[in-house]
Formats: C-alpha cells, structure tokens, sequence
C-alpha cells in the first residue's frame, strides 16, 4: 500500500511490476504522471519474491469522501506500479503487455491485454459497481481453512482474500453503500476488467455539456416569457426529470457517463432568474393596475362628494373636514385597547377615502326641502330622512355591479357610512332605528363628526357655535346619541379637531 504526503518518507526498494509497458503520445509530449507516492508498506520480502504478481491496494476517495473511481497506477521511485486488481487480471489473462495513450491534455486510455481502460487525464478508471457490498459471493476464511467449502466452489474463479475489520482503515462510502470494504473495491475493478465493462468520459463529453448548457437556457428563456404559470412550473419539474434519466440510459445502455450537472445547474439558475424577472415584471403591472383603480376611485368618489355638493352649497367644506376628523379618530383606534374598537391600520384609509359620500343620497331630495332656509316640516322631515336610503341603495348597486363583494371595499364601507351615519346609540335615530354595537362603527365616528362640524359651521338656518360650545353638547350626548367610547376619542382629540376646523374653515364672501 503506498502512502501520500507524509511528513517522514521511509523509502523502500519495490521489484519490478514484471509488466512490458508502452507509452503513446500522440504528439510527443510525453505522458502526464499519475498519482506519485512518497512512501511505501511492503510485503515482507519472502512473500514479495514468491508471489506471481504484486498489486497495491490503495482505494482513492474523491472529495467528498465517496469512491467513484481507482487509480490503475501509481508512481513509486520513478517505476509505475499496477493496482492489485489490474495485477490479478493481466495474470489470469497471461498477457503482460500496457499500452498507455496519452495527449497534451494527460492521459487518454490504457490498454490492458485485450481490455480498453477508458481513464481520465490522471489516471483513473471510474467503477461500475454492480451492487452494494457482497454483491460478489462471501465465504468466511475459517469455513474454508476448517473444509466446511467445497473447493468446487473456487474452481476457475478469482479469489480475492482480505479483512473488512474496522481497525484496518478498509471500509469505504461509495454511490451504492456506506460499508463497502477494500476487497470489494478490488473485485468490482477485476470484474469490469474481465466483462471489458468499464465507464468511459468521452473527449466530447465538454462540448455536448456546453451545448446542453446552451438548450437549458434558451429553454428557461422560452418557458418562462411564452408559457402559462401551470405550463411552466410543469416543465421545470419534467425538465429536472428527463435530464439525469437521460444521463442514466447512457451510461446503463453505452456505459458513457454525461454529467447532467452543468446542464440542470444552468436550467435551474437561468430558470430562477427568469422567473424572478417575470415575476417582478407581473407583480409591477399589478401595482400599476392598482393605483390605476384606486386613482379611479378617488376620482369616482370625489365626482359623487361633488356633485352632492352641487344641490346644498351651503356645506362648504364640510366634506374635507369630516373626512380629517374621521381620519384622526381611526388613527387613534389603532391603538385603542379595546380589541372591539381596534382597527386595523389599513382601514384608516378605507375610511377616510369612504367618508365623503355619507351625503350622497341628498342628490335624490327635493331642491325645495334640501335648500329651506327655515325649520322642516314633519313630512319635509321625513323625506330628508330617505337621503340616507337613497345613498346606500346608489352605493349598493355601485357595489354589485363592480364585483368587490369583500370587507375590505370602500364601497361596502361607503354603504354603511351613507345608512348609519344618522342613527343613534339610544335607538331614537333613522332610517332603521339601530341601537348601540349594532350601528357599525364607521356610522358611530361619522355621527359624531357629522354633527360636530354641523355645530360649528354656518347655515343659512343658524350661526356657527364655538369649539367649546359643540364639545359641550357632543359630551352631553354620550350614551344617547353618540357612542360613549367614540366621545371619549373625541375628547382626547378635542385640539385637533379645532385645528382641523380652523385650517379648512369656510371662507365666504
């Protein structure tokens, strides 16, 4: 057994591997060396004299710790050395002639006897394992000295004898089984030598990889831009599949291994990428189609707050303010530490973009109710009280015909804003008489603000209240026409709504 990369070499005289071999270089470059030893663990020198052939036993595992492949020679003291299982092969055979191919790029072939040895450029002939361990038969070394075994058994057979004990160091990973022990290895070797089975890389294995590369990632480009989200997901999947079957079948079939990694790496990351971008550029349109549509809301709900504004132009910009105090109740809800009370912070702007269509429904009253400069009769009354009917009946049809059914659409909320915003806590409020919780909340802030902006604004039926005066008498509704919890926002937002009525103030001349 050779070792490699000690720090104290012992070295030690090996005789001749007794094979004739021959380099061939197609080129004159010479042949790149295979895998040099820096020492060496021998036979005793009796056994070394009197055995028919010397091999070593070296098992090489690729990095990550699997064996794939062996080494057919090492180089010893400026002499190559055969495996054990190129040894025992080549003397059953009784021909001792190498031919060893080698180009600029290292080495190419070996030919052993009559065997073709596909290697790679250092020297390594991969394994074609048949199975897992034992796949060869296993006879135990007692059972055989005790005559427990036919010797029939061993008749024209090669016999490999070896120890599989852990304290040797001799048990290996490889594709097939974790516990695969060195004699296997040596067998799985000797049996591809003597099938002429063996694994090969072809030379044009880089070019079918790179054109592979190049199909994989026109294909992520076609897929993803032309083909439907199920389509595509379904040639990722079906892609991932038919690459490494595809690679199987050649090497079951024409013992040639294609490596599908570079071709299923490129798909993979031009696939991902691809759809990254898609995505993106999807998840774009859409924000723009949104704002697009809350653009057309705002402008749809503005042309209705405006043509109401049309038939009572006394209101001013009872609108805008109503909508600021909603807004800064609903902020303040956020927080509220009522969880029935609480919203959601998105909710916020459903309802301050919502507020301004409660009055809607006034388009539908009479001009000579809507503008009286005096006091309403019982009957005008009433008729100005169908303004919150005829709101939400619009609103509703709006809604039904847009398709937004949700919680979330500013024009449910609009609806029960337009319906509610005139009922009471106390049940003494229209159209519908509704009592305490089972007003909505949004109809609960708009009755507050409603009011307390109607107290402090002109009217050609009255004259503006002061700030403290309106507070006085939204306090002295608490419990009968507004909802106690909202009157208690109200006072804790008592500067603000001032500020709120003295920034947006009517200005008339």
């Amino acid at each position: 057994m050779f070792r490699f990369g000690e720090k104290f070499k012992v070295k030690e005289e090996l005789s001749s591997s007794r094979m004739g071999i021959t380099y061939v270089s197609k080129k004159g470059e010479g042949i790149q060396p295979f895998p040099v030893a820096d020492s060496v663990v021998a036979a005793i020198p009796q056994l070394a004299i009197s055995a028919d052939g010397l091999g070593f036993v070296n098992a090489v595992p690729d990095p990550d710790g699997v064996i794939r492949r062996v080494p057919l020679f090492i180089r010893y003291g400026g002499t190559l050395y055969p495996s054990l299982a190129l040894t025992t092969y080549m003397r059953s055979s009784q021909n001792e002639a190498v031919i060893i191919k080698s180009d600029s790029q290292g080495l190419v072939s070996i030919k052993a006897g009559e065997a073709f040895i596909p290697v790679d450029k250092q020297g390594f002939a991969s394994l074609r394992f048949r199975g897992p361990s034992r796949t060869y038969p296993y006879f135990s070394a007692a059972d055989v000295l005790d005559g427990r075994i036919s010797q029939d058994i061993f008749n024209r057979k090669i016999v490999f004898v070896g120890s599989s004990a852990e304290g040797l160091r001799d048990i290996h990973t490889t594709p097939f089984d974790r516990r695969f022990s060195g004699v296997d290895v040596h067998a799985t070797m000797a049996g591809a030598l003597l099938d002429h089975d063996f694994i090969s890389v072809p030379t044009w294995n880089t070019g079918v990889q790179g054109v592979g590369a190049l199909v994989a990632a026109l294909l992520a480009l076609t897929v993803v831009l032309r083909f439907s989200t199920w389509a595509t997901g379904l040639t990722f999947f079906c892609f991932l599949l038919i690459i490494p079957a595809s690679s199987t079948i050649f090497l079951e079939r024409y013992q040639v291994f294609i490596s599908p990694v570079p071709t299923m790496v490129v798909f993979f990351i031009s696939f991902t990428l691809l759809a990254l971008v898609r995505f993106r550029s999807e998840e774009l349109l859409v924000l723009n189609r949104e704002r697009q549509l809350a653009a057309a809301r705002d402008c749809a709900i503005v042309g209705w707050a405006s043509l109401a504004e049309t038939r009572d132009t006394e209101t001013g910009n009872h609108i805008f303010r109503t909508q600021k105090y909603i807004q800064a109740m609903a902020q303040h809800l956020v927080h509220h530490k009522a969880l029935e009370y609480r919203i959601q912070p998105k909710e916020v702007d459903l309802l301050f973009k919502s507020s301004p269509l409660h009055d809607v429904g006034k388009i539908g009253v009479p001009d000579s109710i809507l503008l009286k400069p005096g006091p309403l009769t019982p009957v005008e009354f009433e008729e100005m009280k169908k303004h919150t009917l005829y709101g939400a009946e619009a609103l509703a049809k709006a809604e039904s015909a847009s398709g937004i059914t949700d919680d979330t659409s500013f024009l449910k909320t609009a609806r029960e804003i337009a319906l509610t915003h005139h009922e009471k806590w106390d049940g003494t409020g229209y159209p519908n008489g509704l009592e305490g919780k089972n007003i909505p909340l949004s109809g609960r802030l708009m009755a507050l603000a409603d009011v307390y902006d109607a107290l402090i604004s002109d009217r050609v039926y009255k004259k503006a209240m002061t700030h403290e005066a309106a507070a006085e008498i939204i306090r002295n509704g608490r419990g009968t026409h507004f909802d106690p919890e909202i009157v208690a926002v109200f006072e804790t937002l008592e500067d603000e709504f001032l500020a709120i009525n003295l920034e947006h103030a009517d200005h008339k001349s």
